[in-house]
């Protein structure tokens, strides 16, 4: 029986779906009844001089939270910035390190789905394949250069 070649793609809701729920995840992300895995992210804009909170998901390795997106705002970590998360109420430093190269996106997805499985990883990561297997890291890489997929490392930090 022939395999079929996987094909990636990266799914997440549509703007105006997330428009609509971001604000009470954004309250509700605030609070101590948050749920797990999820995360404020309490930056500045690099060129706009704006605070930004962004409500995201996140999967730990290594015990680092790692968040994948392919929005605009995370641009603003490019060579990595000191930012606030907050927690299930908890509000707290760390450096936030943008690993946008198509390289280093498909190690830590790898390490991932090591850890936690390819059904699971892609399930929480947005990745979608078609095919009966998990894709190749060329794929993973492809995948990364059409999309601009990007993984944030959110590394501990003291407070100043």
């Amino acid at each position: 029986m022939a395999e079929t070649p996987a094909t990636l793609e990266h799914r997440h809701p549509p703007v105006g779906l997330l428009r609509l729920i971001n604000p009470p995840v954004r309250w509700l992300a605030g609070t101590r009844a948050g749920p797990r895995g999820l995360l404020l992210l309490h930056l500045t804009g690099r060129r706009s001089g704006r605070p930004l909170t962004v409500p995201v998901g996140y999967q730990l390795l290594d015990g680092v939270p790692l968040v994948v997106t392919d929005r605009p705002w995370r641009l603003n970590c490019s060579g990595g910035r000191d930012i606030e998360v907050t927690e299930r109420g908890v509000r707290r430093p760390v450096r936030a390190v943008l690993v946008d190269d198509p390289a280093g996106v498909a190690d830590l997805c790898e390490r991932l789905a090591v850890e936690q499985g390819w059904r699971t990883t892609s399930r929480r990561l947005g990745l979608r394949g078609t095919g009966d297997r998990p894709p190749t890291r060329a794929e993973v890489e492809d995948l990364v250069r059409r999309t601009g997929l990007s993984l944030l490392r959110l590394e501990p930090r003291t407070a100043n």
